[in-house]
């Protein structure tokens, strides 16, 4: 388990673990951009809201993860596996959620 983390260091755990990152963001769940690439905010909390769950993933790379309080969505290469990247994801959200 990680220890709480704040939104930068959340990131910063994502592209530790994941080669192929091209970018990513932290966001409020308001669509706040807390960390990253802030053109990244609208397009993973539209993600979110379409997939009408707490994950989603797009045809363009964008894979998100989302609870109540944040959302962590990370663009990538194919050279990624999905499976793996959400993982790494929600280790993030998991760790702002102890923050």
């Amino acid at each position: 388990m990680t220890g709480a983390l704040s939104p930068g260091a959340a990131l910063a755990l994502v592209a530790s673990l994941t080669p192929g990152l091209r970018r990513a963001v932290v966001t409020g769940r308001d669509g706040t951009c807390l960390a990253g690439d802030p053109a990244l905010a609208g397009p993973a909390g539209r993600a979110l809201q379409d997939a009408g769950g707490g994950v989603a993933r797009t045809a363009k790379g964008l894979h998100v993860v989302g609870d109540e309080r944040h959302v962590v969505a990370a663009e990538t290469g194919a050279e990624v596996l999905g499976g793996l990247l959400l993982a790494d994801l929600r280790r993030a959200l998991e760790a702002l959620r102890d923050a």
